[in-house]
């Protein structure tokens, strides 16, 4: 990601910001330095304190609601914790910035109910999403979650429709292979032993030969 620094600002107190920052607006163009934005932080620069951050994504109103629409999820921030948290058909994640960095941090809901209100959700716990490193925008974490939801609606189906393009996808593969392996295993033993009940149940005498 991009970011605009200010090249008249002194040194120790430079700032980097969005380009649609109000005050890169500011800026005369003469002015204006534009670099990744892993550059400008080991140059020292500080994150601007209105459009970096997730108080700066959420003044972001129109693509806020492209999200939701797009990808049929509920956003709500809770500006106590400056923390996102995303709601879908499926699943429940929870996003924030590492301290001291405008990195984003993706975790997920252990156990989640679509009935559940916010405050439930708040309250629940979560763990870090392992293949998720940390993310310089929210766009590549709300294209994670969707890609997400839409694999476990395959599984549902079928997982041998995953797609095994990417890296990823063919782990996601794999994963849900061992998954419905285990599942038809549990369902194998099951089965088995309901038919041994089913037998003792009819013959008691069946019991004793099974202690021998």
């Amino acid at each position: 990601m991009n970011v605009v620094v200010s090249m008249m600002a002194p040194e120790g107190r430079k700032v980097y910001h969005r380009p649609d920052c109000m005050y890169v607006k500011r800026m005369k163009p003469r002015n204006r330095m534009t670099l990744p934005r892993k550059q400008a932080v080991e140059c020292g620069c500080r994150c601007c304190r209105y459009c970096g951050g997730l108080q700066g994504e959420m003044r972001r109103t129109e693509q806020l609601h492209a999200w939701e629409c797009e990808y049929r999820m509920s956003l709500d921030y809770v500006e106590k914790t400056d923390t996102l948290y995303v709601r879908t058909d499926t699943g429940c994640w929870k996003i924030f910035s590492r301290r001291g960095e405008d990195l984003y941090l993706l975790y997920h809901r252990n156990t989640y109910g679509r009935s559940m209100t916010l405050e439930q959700v708040i309250q629940g716990a979560y763990h870090r999403q392992g293949d998720v490193k940390p993310s310089e925008t929210l766009m590549k974490l709300m294209r994670y979650i969707a890609d997400h939801d839409r694999a476990k609606r395959i599984i549902r189906d079928d997982y041998r429709k995953l797609p095994q393009y990417t890296k990823r996808q063919r782990k996601y593969y794999r994963q849900a292979e061992r998954r419905v392996r285990r599942a038809e295993q549990r369902q194998s033993r099951q089965r088995m032993e309901d038919l041994f009940r089913e037998i003792e149940a009819k013959d008691p005498e069946m019991r004793k030969l099974a202690f021998c």
